[in-house]
């Protein structure tokens, strides 16, 4: 029996995860930033970009940056990240990275967190609960103020008061 050589690097993705705490770590990054960024380290058999995969770095989404060419090229560009084997800023092809994203509301190369997303309903929310509370401390009575363009007559005033008050 032939077995695959992307065995080992899913068993152990890289040097100091092993098999489930990638996984952990992947999910983590996914909910708390809503981009997950794998970067794919080959054997260079066959040149750059093209050798079997050997280790998978997650890297921090505050360092990755999707790039789009003129022709519509995907290509990430990756700052320093000392995990991940990288010291300085690097720009690889899309080939190079597994980008797993949560929903793009705005880009569809960039994800939103679940607590983003939920935020403007939760802000909302929040909004409606406090005028709530301030309609029910005034004993949900409305106020307001009578006005008129001109001058009214006593009794004009007295009977608007009444049918305001009635209602």
């Amino acid at each position: 029996v032939q077995q695959s050589p992307l065995l080992p690097v899913l068993q152990r993705p890289n040097d100091y995860q092993n098999r489930i705490q990638f996984l952990k770590h992947w999910i983590t990054t996914k909910l708390l930033y809503g981009n997950c960024y794998v970067l794919k380290e080959r054997d260079n058999r066959g040149g750059e970009y093209q050798g079997v995969v050997r280790r998978l770095y997650i890297l921090d989404p505050r360092y990755v940056t999707p790039l789009i060419t003129n022709v519509g090229d995907v290509y990430y560009q990756l700052n320093a990240d000392s995990l991940s084997g990288l010291t300085e800023s690097i720009t690889v092809p899309a080939s190079e990275i597994i980008h797993d994203r949560m929903t793009p509301l705005w880009h569809p190369l960039v994800g939103v967190s679940p607590l983003f997303s939920c935020a403007l309903s939760a802000t909302q929310g929040r909004k409606i609960q406090t005028n709530s509370s301030r309609f029910f401390e005034n004993m949900s009575r409305p106020s307001g103020m009578l006005t008129a363009p001109g001058s009214i007559t006593t009794e004009t005033a007295t009977r608007i008061k009444q049918v305001f008050e009635s209602n």
